[in-house]
C-alpha cells in the first residue's frame, strides 16, 4: 500500500509524498482548511489546506484500492487533544489521533476521494455520499 500512516511526516519533519502535497500547506482558495488526510484504513497521512485542484489531482493519481479521506481540523486534531500547548503542534494528543480507524474517519469525513471520484459528505447527511455508504465501501476495500 502506497498511502501509509505518517506519509507526509509531521509539523517538524516534512516528507515528500504523492500528489504534490506538503504537511501544513496553505491554499488561498481552499475547500478544506487545516483538514486531516487519511487512508482507507483510517490512518492519518498528513494535514493542511486542500484546493479543488488538489482534490482533482488526488483523484487522478490514486491507484485502484486506494482512498484519500479528508476530515475537518476539529475532527482530525482538536478532538484528540488532551493538553493544550503554546501552539497546536505542541499540544499533547491521544495515540488515536494518528490512526482513529475506519469507522471514525467515515463518521467525520468531509471528502472521500477514490480513483476518478470525488465525493463531498455533508454534516447532516446533506452531501452527495452517505456516511453508511462510505463505511460499506471502505470495509469492502479492507477485505480485498
Amino acid at each position: 500500500m502506497r498511502l501509509t500512516k505518517g506519509l507526509y511526516g509531521h509539523e517538524f519533519e516534512h516528507k515528500n509524498g504523492p500528489f504534490d502535497l506538503r504537511i501544513g500547506q496553505m491554499r488561498g482558495k481552499s475547500v478544506s482548511h487545516n483538514g486531516g488526510w487519511y487512508n482507507q484504513l483510517g490512518e492519518k497521512l498528513g494535514w493542511g489546506d486542500l484546493s479543488q485542484k488538489d482534490l482533482e489531482k488526488i483523484s487522478k493519481g490514486l491507484q485502484p484500492g486506494e482512498a484519500f479521506i479528508v476530515l475537518g481540523e476539529h475532527e482530525s486534531f482538536w478532538n484528540f487533544v488532551t493538553r493544550f500547548g503554546p501552539i497546536g503542534a505542541m499540544c499533547e494528543k491521544t495515540l488515536e489521533e494518528s490512526a482513529p480507524g475506519l469507522d471514525y474517519v467515515a463518521d467525520h469525513a468531509r471528502f472521500a476521494i477514490f480513483p476518478g471520484e470525488i465525493h463531498r459528505l455533508g454534516q447532516f447527511e446533506s452531501g452527495e455520499m452517505k456516511r453508511e455508504d462510505l463505511k460499506t465501501r471502505l470495509k469492502e476495500m479492507e477485505k480485498s
